[in-house]
């Protein structure tokens, strides 16, 4: 059995040469470094020791060709991975603009405004819907509550899609 010794510069030599390759190929599992060692530069080695010698000793004879117990794999080039585009957000539909209006509204602003104005109470009459069309233009009977018999007309014009309008009165605005 003495004739099958492995001389312990050979298999240091082996050894130096599985983790050159491990640290090359990523290997550092496969000899029993943990990541990180060796990182910095300098490649880790392996020193002697008794055990190592003892296990050389104990080991079988080599066979004509070596044998690999993990082929190293070529590293492949990362590629890109394409980044999501943003779809546009769908702006939100705006309701249509209402063809006709009610004049209830327009006709309680202007009766607060001249009844505020006045100091006395003041009814407003206007036609029941008018054309939401920007320009439009109509007429509201103004009547002083306490003399009925002073009566005024107010001039509305529509000026927005959205029922927004002016006004003005002979008497009071």
């Amino acid at each position: 059995m003495s004739s099958l010794k492995f001389p312990a510069v050979i298999v240091l030599g082996v050894v130096a040469v599985l983790l050159s390759a491990g640290a090359v190929f990523g290997l550092r599992s496969w000899v029993g470094t943990e990541k990180g060692d060796g990182d910095l530069g300098t490649s880790p080695t392996a020193s002697p020791s008794p055990t190592d010698e003892a296990s050389a000793e104990a080991s079988a004879p080599p066979t004509s060709s070596p044998t690999k117990s993990a082929k190293p794999t070529p590293s492949k080039t990362p590629t890109p991975t394409p980044t999501p585009t943003k779809k546009p957000t769908p702006e939100p539909t705006k309701k249509p603009a209402p063809t006709s209006l009610s004049t209830s509204y327009i006709e309680k602003v202007i009766s607060q405004r001249l009844a505020t104005t006045t100091g006395e109470p003041v009814s407003v009459g206007c036609p029941g819907s008018v054309s939401a069309k920007v320009g439009t233009s109509f007429g509201c009977s103004v009547r002083i509550q306490s003399s009925p018999s002073k009566a005024t007309t107010a001039s509305v014009v529509i000026v927005s899609s959205d029922g927004r309008f002016k006004w003005s009165s002979g008497s009071a605005q």
